[in-house]
């Protein structure tokens, strides 16, 4: 049974949001069970991502139910009561992460995907407990905006469960999004590199004309200003969490004369680097 508490959500101002406000992450863990365990009703206080990667469960949260196959991902608002159950013969295996952002306009209604890709959101959910139990400055920037990442490729897809009345997207237009959200991963994970875009279009099998329009199309970016979004999102974070140079920074974020991204970060924020320099 579906969700049917799935509300109307701005996907592309709240994507802005996440990649450009303040996200912390209090837990992130991994969940092994076996049926018939049961979990009873309980609020968390930060709001919850959760993937399924093998088993199955139902999900129970304000008032609707669900089952989350292998591949399904769940976002759970703060404090929302939730009970669930493991089902089947297969042990539950679960990779969640809690997080807290202040300034950002978050779902309040429990939204839910079966991912197009669940092994990168898998793969990324490990790094980012791995970062927890090993942390430092530099894998806790990691891993805070790899979880940025994870949650906009969740947005935009949990955005496109449709209601039956909606006309249904046809095979060329599931197609178009996945390959858009192969490019964001690979942004995400690489933003880093001067040549990013350079033939970015080819790995996702596009032309570079029809890559553009429906990058933006989904996004409301250019390829170009998203990784600049991305990277300055990059450089915020590490200025006000770390105790690296400027220098040093905007290396991290993909510059390599400081004095460029000193311009072009006082362009996109409106502020030099220096006062956002340990902030948080």
């Amino acid at each position: 049974m579906a969700l049917p508490i799935l509300q109307k959500v701005d996907v592309r101002a709240l994507a802005d949001s996440i990649l450009t406000q303040r996200v912390s992450i209090p837990s992130c863990g991994e969940l092994h069970e076996k049926s018939p365990m049961v979990h009873q009703p309980h609020a968390v206080p930060a709001a919850k991502l959760l993937l399924v990667v093998e088993g199955q469960l139902r999900y129970s949260i304000q008032g609707a139910s669900i089952r989350l196959d292998a591949g399904s991902m769940l976002y759970r608002p703060a404090m929302s009561s939730a009970s669930w159950k493991a089902l089947g013969d297969i042990p539950l295996d679960v990779l969640y992460c809690e997080f807290s952002a202040d300034k950002i306009r978050l779902p309040h209604e429990a939204m839910w995907a079966v991912m197009n890709n669940p092994e990168l959101e898998r793969d990324s959910l490990l790094r980012i407990r791995q970062a927890f139990l090993d942390p430092d400055e530099t894998a806790i920037y990691k891993a805070i905006a790899e979880l940025k990442a994870v949650l906009v490729r969740f947005f935009l897809q949990a955005n496109s469960v449709r209601h039956d009345s909606t006309p249904k997207r046809g095979r060329k237009g599931v197609a178009g999004e996945r390959a858009i959200q192969a490019a964001l991963a690979v942004i995400s994970e690489n933003f880093s590199d001067a040549s990013i875009l350079c033939g970015l279009h080819d790995r996702v099998r596009m032309s570079e004309s029809y890559f553009r329009r429906l990058f933006r199309r989904i996004t409301g970016l250019s390829p170009q200003q998203y990784v600049m979004r991305v990277r300055m999102t990059a450089a915020k974070a590490l200025l006000e969490r770390s105790n690296l140079s400027v220098k040093e920074i905007a290396r991290a974020a993909g510059y390599q004369d400081a004095l460029y991204f000193s311009r072009l970060y006082h362009q996109y924020f409106g502020r030099p680097p220096s006062q956002d320099r340990n902030v948080g």
